[in-house]
Parts: C-alpha cells; structure tokens; sequence
C-alpha cells in the first residue's frame, strides 16, 4: 500500500517539532545575539 503524500508531510511535522522541543530542553536560556527584545518604546511618550 503506497504511503500518501499528506501522511508524509504530517510525519516530517511531526518529527521536526520533537525536534525543536528537544533541542530546546538542551538550551534552555538564548545564547549572545538570540535574545528576544523586551517592550522597549520606540519613541518617548508626548508631553502635556
């Protein structure tokens, strides 16, 4: 029985979101350069 193509693409889905939830466990805290940015304002707030 031929495997469909759509069972394939959820297979490989699957497989690389176990993947990237493992590699997460691994590095837990981002390296230098991969921090996400805070709520950092983009411009000061207006004066009254």
């Amino acid at each position: 029985m031929p495997i469909s193509l759509a069972g394939m693409r959820r297979v490989a889905a699957n497989i690389a979101q176990e993947v990237g939830m493992l590699l997460d466990r691994q590095r837990p805290h981002p390296g230098a350069g991969e921090q996400q940015p805070g709520n950092h304002a983009r411009r000061a707030a207006p004066t009254m």
